[in-house]
């Protein structure tokens, strides 16, 4: 119980929601599972999510229907808020999985500053070396699994005026004069944010930086009022 007069912690509570959740679609066959398993097996916090979430995967997965042997190709590699191409912020999981195919989206478990977070691992035709997008997932705002915040690794994805993964910081300090490297020594790592397009530029990490120091990838980051307005106005906040 919450001491007298304390507010409760929204964030916190939407987090707990969304985690019981997550939880809910495995229901009794996750506690089957458990009970089954040897004593001591599940030693860690996060071995028993990572099992969670390889069942919640193959619920996810089960719902999608096949949609070809080969992912579709993108014509759109633009950057701009709230969207990277054709993946926009508040897309569903179902509708990520029908635009590329469900054996070129992977489900995974992160776990920053310990928390658990689900992300969706997108592979694209013509970016061979591991996932071209990374994307967040969370039910916020509309109570729908869908992306919350979109990590770009392809360097073909680029805002209007040319700026993506590979990028100097001279190309950003050119298009925004008030552009400057933040978060050194932060565990997220240096980064260049520019708020008028909704992106963070990742920096390569360097003791010192230069004009010729290069972005790594890029954030999309989250928009939860466009999603709302976009998607789901109706829902209340």
């Amino acid at each position: 119980m919450l001491p007298l007069g304390a507010k409760p912690n929204k964030r916190l509570e939407r987090i707990r929601r969304e985690r019981a959740s997550l939880v809910s679609c495995v229901g009794e066959p996750l506690k089957r599972s458990v009970s089954r398993t040897r004593p001591g097996m599940f030693a860690t916090t996060r071995k028993l999510m990572a099992s969670t979430l390889l069942i919640v995967g193959t619920a996810l997965v089960s719902v999608v229907a096949q949609s070809g042997t080969a992912p579709r190709s993108q014509g759109s590699f633009v950057l701009e808020r709230g969207r990277a191409g054709q993946f926009e912020l508040g897309m569903t999981v179902d509708e990520t999985y029908r635009l590329v195919g469900r054996e070129y989206v992977h489900l995974v478990a992160s776990l920053p500053e310990g928390m658990f977070q689900p992300e969706l691992q997108i592979q694209l035709p013509g970016f061979p070396g591991g996932p071209a997008l990374t994307a967040t997932i969370r039910e916020w705002p509309c109570g729908e699994f869908a992306l919350w915040g979109i990590l770009v690794h392809d360097s073909r994805f680029r805002t209007s005026n040319g700026l993506g993964v590979g990028s100097t910081l001279g190309d950003l300090k050119r298009q925004y004069r008030a552009a400057r490297v933040t978060g050194i020594d932060t565990d997220s790592g240096p980064v260049v944010v520019v708020s008028e397009l909704g992106l963070t530029f990742r920096m390569k990490p360097a003791r010192s930086f230069t004009d010729m120091s290069r972005v790594s990838s890029v954030w999309v980051f989250p928009q939860p009022d466009d999603v709302r307005a976009r998607r789901c106005p109706e829902r209340p906040r």
